[in-house]
This record gives structure tokens, sequence and C-alpha cells, in this order.
């Protein structure tokens, strides 16, 4: 968060995000449920320092609307940490597993005699899972069911706005449905009291592996046997900040990667969303997808060495090798702490996503587009950095060969205004989750970049008063008429903020790259979409629709 400003040449893009949310989210699949469960209100004075202190106290409203403009620095300033966005605790921890439950699990088998039937199968498979999913989320109220296909991404339900803003919004209940036999909830901050209320069902799952970085500082954790605890190690500074969900069925696996930490707050308070999609089962002699691989290298790089679930089975990163990810949807872009040299450097980071860009074709449209960070945490970053992130965010050819070329002004950076945080649902309270140093906001080369988060004519989203805690990254090439819609050449949502303990900075003439943190996020790219031209930069709003029913 900043003090109020009004950045020069900026009025055509000052709104760009809110913009383009009609584009990327309106036409996503619908809601599943919309059951209602009494839900926490925390007092206003409350400033969320430590993850646990709301699993022990309840927060009643208070008197006092907003801090005081005095109190702001405190509020917003309260960390000296790159990607550490709202408390300094230990993140020593230690694995603590309960004796095994004894809830039987029945193994899924699959057997294909030739591809076409495979597929034809493994297409059923999910399908019929689906279905399952939907005949215990079903659609209520005249909301529609939840999808896990991949093809966009969903916006969390958020209090304080219109309903409207609502109407195509999801809830993590939404999302847990069905027979799961087994999850794993990855995360930077966990409420587990409260996710245990949120998701009446995590509680009927033989196995759950919570994998975050504060459990020593848990003060009584909820007992339950099949409950595992995982702290994944960091260096110092370091954050185990990825957001991510593993649902395992009978059929297959479902894969969740969202932008909210496992609090109320966050997914109650702010605007948040996730992406989502199922995938079945291998089939006999199926080879490994590169999504299948990012996955499970990102789960070996924790250094988690698995659980036993109550079959007999060891879950771990290889197990989730028996699942079928070739028609996946995304691309993961992940980052794990260490000195990456040689091929792992393009692994992870924003040089993954240089690598991923650099195989794209792209319609020459998106020759020198334009370009939308939007985040809530900035570190500490030189011009030399930025420059060097750019680089791979420009990252694509088009269909002549030719790289498609920075754009032609620097990248709009959206990112909240003081002013705009006071007069949000929560006040100042707020800007707590968007930390921002002044040293580090008030830089030139970055003042350069700012536009607004909301929108002074349009909030087609209904989220003006909804702090972002979301974070997208996307190029676009602007509606030129009434006629030529807006199109989108790429975007990534997930857990990067920007900084270099993020994304990672290049070290001994660009021969390594540092990372000091986890992170996951997904691309969305229309290639992967199955864009009718075949090539990248598609209409992507052409390709969602309407969830069955």
């Amino acid at each position: 968060m900043s003090s109020d400003w009004n950045p020069p040449g900026k009025e055509r893009c000052r709104f760009l995000l809110l913009l383009l949310l009609p584009i990327l989210l309106p036409i996503l699949l619908p809601l599943a449920s919309c059951d209602t469960v009494p839900s926490l209100r925390y007092g206003v004075d409350c400033n969320r320092k430590n993850p646990q202190h709301f699993e022990q106290y309840s927060h009643p409203k208070g008197k006092k609307e907003h801090a005081t403009k005095e109190e702001v620095e405190v509020i917003v300033l309260d960390s000296d940490e790159d990607d550490h966005p709202r408390t300094k605790r230990s993140r020593a921890g230690e694995e603590h597993a309960g004796p095994s439950s004894k809830v039987p699990r029945k193994e899924g088998a699959r057997a294909a005699p030739s591809m076409e039937e495979d597929e034809k199968l493994a297409r059923m498979l999910q399908e019929e899972e689906l279905r399952g999913l939907a005949a215990s989320g079903a659609a209520r109220n005249g909301r529609r069911e939840f999808v896990a296909d991949g093809r966009g991404f969903w916006l969390f339900h958020t209090d304080g706005i219109e309903e409207p803003g609502n109407e195509q919004a999801v809830r993590l209940r939404d999302v847990v449905q069905g027979d799961v036999l087994w999850a794993i909830f990855t995360n930077y901050m966990v409420q587990e009291r409260w996710l245990l209320s949120e998701i009446a069902l995590l509680s009927s799952i033989p196995r759950v592996v919570f994998m975050y970085p504060f459990l020593s500082s848990l003060a009584s954790p909820p007992s339950s046997s099949s409950i595992v605890r995982y702290a994944p190690p960091t260096p110092q500074y370091g954050v185990h900040h990825s957001k991510v969900m593993l649902l395992g069925y009978n059929t297959g696996v479902r894969v969740v990667v969202m932008t909210a930490n496992h609090i109320h707050g966050d997914h109650y308070d702010m605007t948040d969303a996730l992406w989502a999609q199922d995938f079945p089962l291998k089939g006999e002699g199926e080879e490994r997808s590169e999504f299948e691989d990012d996955l499970v290298s990102y789960f070996q790089a924790t250094q988690w060495k698995g659980t036993t679930l109550p079959c007999g089975s060891k879950l771990d990163a290889q197990y989730l090798r028996r699942y079928s990810f070739k028609n996946a949807r995304a691309k993961i872009v992940a980052s794990v702490p260490g000195r990456h040299q040689g091929e792992k450097m393009h692994m992870w980071g924003h040089m993954k996503m240089r690598r991923i860009l650099s195989r794209e074709t792209f319609d020459p449209l998106f020759n020198k587009c334009p370009m939308v960070w939007q985040c809530t945490s900035i570190g500490s970053l030189s011009e030399k950095w930025i420059e060097e992130f750019t680089s791979s965010l420009c990252e694509g050819k088009n269909t002549e060969g030719k790289n498609i070329g920075r754009p032609e002004e620097p990248p709009h950076f959206i990112w909240p205004t003081m002013e705009e945080v006071r007069t949000s649902s929560k006040g100042y309270t707020m800007g707590e989750s968007i930390p921002g140093f002044s040293k580090n906001v008030h830089k030139p080369f970055l003042l350069k970049m700012f536009c607004r988060w909301s929108s002074g004519s349009s909030d087609p989203q209904l989220r003006r008063r909804a702090m972002p805690h979301i974070k997208t990254w996307l190029r676009f090439s602007p509606s030129s008429s009434p006629s030529s819609p807006t199109r989108v050449a790429w975007i990534l949502l997930g857990s990067h903020n920007l900084s270099g303990a993020a994304w990672g900075r290049l070290e001994k003439n660009a021969s390594q790259i540092s990372i000091t943190s986890y992170e996951f996020s997904v691309l969305l790219l229309p290639s992967l979409l199955h864009n009718d031209s075949g090539q990248g930069g598609g209409n992507i709003s052409s390709h969602y629709h309407p969830a069955r029913g």
C-alpha cells in the first residue's frame, strides 16, 4: 500500500486488471454449493500478527471502524523480509503423525488394450468422478456446480460485497467434495481449527497432510490420528509460501492452486482466486508428462518423506506418478530454495517462465503488447533485477518466428493506494496483507508503473472495496473497437509476489539462479485450452462455458 498518487500518462490503463476481469472471470464455471454456516467476524482492532491467535480467541466486533492514520505505518510495514507478508515466526517444525486410521481403501486399477480405449476410459473415469462430486455438491439456490476442468480460474466468495459479485464465486467447501481418500494442504498461514470448521468433510478424510512453516508455534493443534504436519526447511528469510491442495480419489486426483492463505480473513474479506483441474489414473504404459515431472519435483524439493495411507500405500512425491497429467490445461511455474545451475536453473522461478514462453507461438497482434503485474507484496528490488525479470516475461515468438518483444511502455503494476485501503470493507487493517516498505515502493522505476486497484466508473466484479490478496500476471492485446475483443496471450495465477526471493535472482554471469522461498503458480496458455487456431493468444473467454445443470 502506498500513499495516494496519480501517475502521469496512466489514465488509459489505470484500472486495467478490473477491466480485464469481465473477460477472464464472469464466464467462468459457476458455483456448486451455497451452504451457509455461521462465520466468525474478527474484531477490527486485531492486526492478525499470529496465525494461531485466531484459533484460540474469538474476535467480536469493536467500535473503531478504521485504524488511525498514525497506526498505518505499523499495520503495513511490520516486516523487513521480502516474502514475509504478515508475520515474523520461527520456521522450524517436525512432522507429527498419529497412528494410521483403519479406514479401508479400495485401490483403483486400470488397464487398456489400446491407446484409443485408454483415452476413452480416462475420459469416462474423469467424467464419472465429476458426476459423483456434483452429486455430493449439487447446485442449490439457483447456483451452478463447481467443476475443476482447468479452463480458467475462480474468484473466492467475499463477504461485504453485493451478492451479484459472488454469483460465480466459490468457497473452499465447494472445492473439497466427494469421497476424498487423502488430502495435502500446503500454505504459508493455516488456521487449522477454522479450516476444519469451514470444510466439514475434512474431519472424515482418512489422511490429511498439512504442509506449512509455523508448526513450532502451534499452541493446541487439533488432535486427530488422520492429520500429519510437516514444515519444509527454508534458508534464512525464506518462507514456504506456496498455496496448493491435492485431493486424492479412487479414480484420480484434483490439483488446486490458490492465492489465499488458509485463514478466514483471506477467504472472506479479500479478493482471492483458485485454479483447479481433475486428473484420472494413468493408463497402462502411459509416459510421464511435463506437468507430472514439475509437480513431483516440487514435492521432492520440500524434502517431505511422505506418510503411510490407511490402505498401507506410501503417499509421497513419487505416489503422484500414478496419475495422468498429460491433458493439463496449465503449466506449473514453481520456486524452491537453493542455487540452481545447469538444466535445473530452468526448472524454477522466472527462468522456468522464460523457458515456457520461449517455446510458445503467439499471434503477431501480441507484438510489443502490454503487460500487467498484480501482486500484494513488494521486496527490495533493483532496476537491474526488474530488467532481468521483465526479460523472462517477454519471451515468446510470433508466427513469423520473431520475438514478440518488450511492451512499448512499462508494465502496468496494480497496487492499491492508501485511500483505497482506507475505504475498503475492513479499512486500514487490510493494508497488513499488502506489505510494502516505503523504501521499496517509492522507487522511480516502480512509480512509473503503478496503477490503481479500483475503477472510478466500472466495478464489474463488485470488488472495489475487497482489497486484493490475489496475484495475477498477464500479457494482452487491447480491444481496438467495441466489436474487437481484448485478447490475452497468457495469464499466471498463484503465490508469487514481486521479489527476488520468490522469482529468483541470476548470479555468476547468469549461470545460476538463487531462490529463497517456495512458491507455486500456474500459467494458463490458450495453446493448452485447445484453441481452434492452434496458436497461442486466442480469445481465452471463448473457451469458457457454463457448468452442467
